[in-house]
């Protein structure tokens, strides 16, 4: 049985751009924003998406990339990495609006101090810490599926087998 938890917030640096994928020649501009050859990792993409097919959940970007892009920028940045899941209409979080809704959501995060001002001991949201170098792992995967209350076994017959 799926959880009531209709949001993803998800932070692109670490967790979809994480430390490893800086070697690649489209990501190296980044810091300079330049965010049109970016490559993000296929994994977590297709991590994403299949939280968003398997659950009612959508995702929300945490991050201040709109200094560089419009959110309809940064979501076609998504699509043509291969998201093809839903986002929040025309959300982009910043740390301290995380806790501006009493609805029930994933926080995906990499580096601590992008949500510095969340008091983390009254934050009643879930959050997911994720290795800011090498990104989000299969067993983070498995976790927030759990916490999506999506069986595992049948995310493995309908994507894998």
């Amino acid at each position: 049985m799926n959880s009531d938890i209709k949001k993803i917030i998800v932070d692109i640096d670490g967790v979809l751009l994480p430390g490893k994928y800086q070697l690649f020649l489209g990501n190296r501009d980044v810091i300079n924003g330049n965010l049109d050859d970016i490559l993000f990792d296929p994994f977590a993409i297709r991590c994403l998406n299949i939280f968003c097919k398997y659950s009612s959940a959508k995702i929300s970007i945490s991050r201040t990339w709109e200094k560089h892009k419009s959110i309809s920028d940064i979501k076609t940045i998504f699509y043509n990495n291969g998201f093809d899941g839903k986002f929040v209409e025309d959300e982009i979080i910043w740390g301290g609006a995380i806790m501006d809704t009493d609805e029930d959501h994933i926080v995906i995060k990499s580096d601590e101090d992008c949500f510095m001002d969340i008091d983390k001991e009254s934050n009643p949201h879930w959050q997911v810490m994720v290795n800011e170098l090498d990104g989000l792992s299969y067993s983070v995967m498995i976790n927030i599926l759990k916490k999506l209350g999506i069986d595992i076994g049948v995310v493995l017959e309908g994507e894998f087998f």
